[in-house]
């Protein structure tokens, strides 16, 4: 790769960052360097729709059925059924609302609610209040055999892990379990709602670009290179 092109991508993207990449490859050749970077990108960004529908369908899917359990849709209100780390999260997300004067409901709460609020709700404590009651209308496709919070809790916190790691631009191509994490993604949607299952996949990319993205990258790295010359 042309040094001058390498030097100025670095400028703004950091030494710091590209160095990591020379470390897991083993290299300091800035061609393969840039090739895994840009490699680790696309598969970042085919991962967001996933991911996006995984937390969208989870989260309405857990709100539906504890708001008809409960018969209100401000079921996180409900005395003695949230642990105080999750009262706080639904505190918050009120401030957060006030602040920027957006009226506090209970969709407003439930959108603004981070990932990490909805995986809390798989801890130990909430296997009465929710898990042995409600997880079949959560996941109303999940096999019987899976039909099991330990299982579905391991999982994830698995796919959170990735999740905050694409969210934060880290890097996740030399992670070997990527391919499995790319499969529970696609299950769990299943598990929530068939439709849009089917329409993630259609539109999934994840394997082409793992495929062939290397090949392609290469080819519009060549092409940049002659501009930089």
């Amino acid at each position: 790769m042309n040094q001058k092109l390498y030097e100025q991508l670095e400028l703004s993207i950091s030494k710091d960052r590209l160095d990591e990449y020379a470390n897991i490859l083993g290299t300091n050749k800035t061609k393969t360097i840039f090739t895994y970077y840009i490699l680790n990108s696309e598969i970042s960004k085919s991962l967001y729709i996933p991911l996006q529908n995984l937390e969208v369908a989870l989260r309405n899917n857990i709100h539906k059925a504890l708001t008809k359990y409960h018969n209100t849709d401000e079921w996180y209100e409900v005395e003695n059924f949230l642990s105080y780390n999750e009262i706080k999260k639904i505190n918050d997300a009120k401030q957060k609302l006030s602040k920027s004067r957006q009226e506090i409901t209970p969709s407003k709460i439930i959108s603004e609610l981070s990932f990490g609020f909805w995986t809390s709700l798989f801890n130990k404590n909430y296997d009465q209040k929710i898990w042995n009651k409600h997880i079949k209308q959560i996941f109303p496709n999940m096999p019987k055999y899976k039909r099991n919070r330990i299982i579905v809790s391991e999982q994830i916190n698995a796919i959170r892990y990735y999740r905050n790691r694409i969210f934060h631009f880290d890097h996740i191509f030399s992670k070997r379990d990527l391919p499995q994490i790319h499969i529970n993604i696609l299950d769990m949607i299943k598990w929530l709602n068939i439709a849009l299952h089917d329409v993630t996949v259609e539109f999934d990319e994840f394997n082409d670009i793992c495929k062939n993205e290397t090949k392609n990258t290469i080819h519009k790295l060549n092409k940049l290179n002659q501009k930089y010359l």
